[in-house]
């Protein structure tokens, strides 16, 4: 399946600012990262073994994952966050390809 422009450059930004956020709190050197695509849904994930965080609600709104989850949801996808004190975070992005015309 081909990747349009608008979902490549987005779901770049969402893989650089996960990346920046590992960097910058995590306290690893370990991520892991998979893009793939089946049944014309495009699948991310990034995920880390680090310290984890507190999702509650502020903690939701720091790390510029507000950011990331509106990037996903205007692509009409789905952004989810887990994350646990002592083993780390993960976020999942799928986003539809066959919804994207008419976008961008």
């Amino acid at each position: 399946a081909e990747v349009p422009p608008q979902v490549a450059s987005n779901v770049f930004r969402i893989v650089q600012e996960a990346l920046t956020n590992v960097v910058r709190h995590a306290s690893t050197h370990e991520t892991f990262i998979c893009l793939r695509i089946q049944d014309e849904i495009l699948h991310l994930t990034v995920k880390d073994g680090g310290v984890g965080f507190h999702t509650d609600e502020e903690g939701a709104r720091r790390l510029g994952i507000v950011g990331m989850r509106e990037r996903t949801e205007l692509l009409k996808g789905t952004f989810s966050l887990t994350s646990e004190l002592g083993y780390g975070t993960q976020i999942g992005v799928e986003i539809p390809l066959v919804a994207q015309e008419g976008l961008g």
